[in-house]
């Protein structure tokens, strides 16, 4: 059971950088891009279409805080996958250990 308070603490640090990452990364682009013209390319439900101020963002690719941007955020959501796989681990764990305690 230690583990589990370290592997959650672990989690809980991973959510809030990931969180904050993606925070500041949609903030680089609303910012700095136009929001309804990325919906639209994705092919997204917008019905009130197209941006008609910035037809496209192309710009973003060549930024490199819009890069530092996107790998923070891309590390950060690393790090809470390979710690939600930590947790599926221990948990199925520990119901093992409870399971042979019962019989």
């Amino acid at each position: 059971m230690y583990d589990w308070k370290t592997l959650q603490d672990n989690l809980n640090q991973a959510l809030t950088l990931s969180s904050k990452a993606f925070e500041d990364y949609l903030k680089y682009i609303k910012d700095n891009a136009s929001l309804r013209q990325i919906d639209n390319t994705n092919n997204a439900d917008i019905p009130i279409g197209k941006s008609i101020l910035q037809n496209n963002n192309l710009h973003l690719l060549q930024s490199v805080q819009f890069e530092n941007y996107l790998d923070d955020y891309y590390v950060f959501m690393d790090q809470r996958t390979t710690e939600y796989k930590k947790a599926k681990t221990l948990t199925e764990k520990i119901i093992t250990m409870l399971e042979n305690q019962l019989q």
